[in-house]
């Protein structure tokens, strides 16, 4: 009689290999299941009215390029130009918090009286700015750098990733039940949790759109 301990031994091991294969792929697992919950009311739309899956699946899809990925890669790049722009005109001298800040005190008054009372050194304080700003810039081109360069493991995760949507989309109930029945928890509690999730996704990508949104269109309102 073979050892059930071999066994689970056997099926813990292999659990743990597949899962370093997974690793990489986390992001674009996690992206792809965000995606699907979120444009799932779309899809149940379109699947309603043309009754095949796929051809929703792929619409669906089509319309996440459209909407939100297209447009994140060309806000990546305008943000890209602006930190380089930034970085290049704090090293030439072009761009001074310092003189900024002495120009909004001589503007606003009030506020040089109350930071001279408050103890602040204006010029000490506008040559940390500028240090804090050029750390920033430098910081944050550094990370833009890094994600250009990563352009094949890039590709591959979107592509996984627009794969997996379409899956999920097409047979998620199928998923969903399959991987319901194959955990150990009981099934009513497992479809709570999902349950959750799903709605705290939704109202947690909704919420910080609506914010995202009101703070660029005040930006606008305080700039224009």
């Amino acid at each position: 009689m073979k050892s059930n301990n071999a066994y689970f031994i056997t099926l813990g091991i292999i659990t743990i290999l597949f899962s370093t294969l997974l690793i990489d792929f986390l992001i674009p697992i996690f992206w792809a299941v965000i995606f699907s919950i979120l444009f799932s009311p779309l899809y149940n739309w379109l699947n309603n009215r043309t009754n095949r899956s796929s051809l929703s699946s792929v619409i669906t899809i089509f319309s996440i390029l459209v909407l939100v990925i297209l447009p994140s890669i060309f806000l990546l790049g305008a943000i890209s130009n602006e930190v380089l722009q930034i970085l290049a005109n704090i090293e030439s001298g072009d761009y001074d918090i310092k003189s900024f800040l002495s120009s909004m005190l001589t503007v606003i008054p009030n506020l040089e009286n109350t930071a001279v009372k408050l103890g602040f050194d204006i010029e000490e304080l506008g040559k940390q700015l500028n240090q804090l700003a050029y750390s920033i810039s430098k910081i944050i081109y550094s990370s833009l750098i890094r994600i250009t360069e990563n352009v094949f493991s890039f590709v591959i995760s979107s592509l996984v990733m627009i794969y997996l949507i379409f899956f999920f989309l097409k047979d998620g109930e199928n998923i969903i039940n399959n991987v319901i029945s194959a955990f150990p928890m009981d099934d009513d509690h497992e479809r709570y949790l999902l349950d959750q999730f799903n709605t705290v996704t939704k109202v947690t990508i909704k919420g910080t759109f609506i914010v995202a949104f009101f703070q660029g269109l005040l930006g606008f309102l305080i700039l224009s």
